[in-house]
């Protein structure tokens, strides 16, 4: 984090990640305020190439040459859809630098060898191949690639409506959650929380006025790889974190049976316990 909170996944194939963890990586993000991003080297049998977007179920997805670029504030003109290499020049340019030369659709298409729809669809999207972009080029003296800005926010924060919200959090909580983790879930609802299941470094984000990252297991090894993250999560977003575990456990932040999170009376003497624990 610098100005933004950055979730990434790096995988050596981006095709590893499967639509189930993109989920949880964009719910993560929408309850940090951050963005997801994925690194890699391959997708694939085939090299990413440096310089260029991807996206994964939706997710920004590039080398880690590509993200140090960005990072010296660089932004890349080439994405990948569906295979093809393009450019989003924006929806007016390839409309202005057409009319401005006196041009019609079908004139310029003829030109560029392709059909007057294509020509038509370029401009009403601002997507365009790259080889039609190098030919434009060429083409219209007036334009040069400084002309042409990278128009999706890579840093954009995810946002989703709470209808959508739900829906990614049902999707999520479906299929992993132990018994002790629908225990733990009963209880912070009980006592006032929103929560929901990840399978990630926290097994639960609990959200009210504030957050807390909850990690659950009986199990001391887990708990100290995880506990481990999430402290430096936490610290990095100034939020509260906890474990829960039936077991004595020798860790070293705020640890809580379940027997005795069932005896609290709302989340704000949860939270008074954290602060003073």
């Amino acid at each position: 984090k610098k100005e933004k909170v950055l979730l990434i996944k790096i995988l050596m194939n981006i095709e590893g990640l499967t639509s189930a963890s993109a989920m949880e990586l964009k719910f993560a993000s929408i309850a940090l305020s951050g963005a997801p991003l994925l690194i890699g080297e391959r997708m694939k049998n085939a090299n990413l190439r440096d310089g260029v977007v991807y996206t994964r179920y939706g997710i920004h997805a590039f080398t880690c040459s590509t993200l140090r670029y960005i990072l010296d504030e660089i932004s890349p003109l080439i994405y990948s859809v569906r295979g093809d290499y393009v450019v989003n020049v924006g929806s007016e340019l390839l409309k202005n630098l057409r009319t401005d030369a006196g041009m019609t659709m079908q004139e310029l298409a003829d030109e560029l060898k392709i059909s007057k729809q294509s020509i038509y669809r370029y401009e009403h999207s601002g997507v365009i191949p790259l080889n039609i972009v190098s030919e434009l080029l060429v083409f219209f003296e007036d334009f040069n690639e400084s002309d042409i800005k990278f128009k999706n926010n890579i840093f954009n924060e995810q946002k989703a409506g709470e209808k959508n919200r739900e829906e990614i959090k049902s999707e999520i909580i479906a299929g992993h959650l132990t018994d002790l983790m629908k225990k733990v879930i009963c209880e912070f609802n009980h006592i006032g929380f929103s929560t929901t299941s990840l399978n990630a470094p926290f097994d639960i984000l609990a959200e009210e006025e504030e957050m807390v990252f909850t990690v659950v297991s009986n199990d001391l090894r887990t708990l100290k790889k995880k506990i481990k993250i999430v402290r430096k999560i936490s610290d990095m977003t100034g939020s509260y974190k906890i474990c829960v575990s039936e077991k004595k456990q020798d860790v070293d932040i705020f640890i809580i049976k379940p027997d005795e999170l069932k005896e609290i009376g709302n989340s704000k003497e949860l939270l008074k316990l954290l602060i003073d624990g």
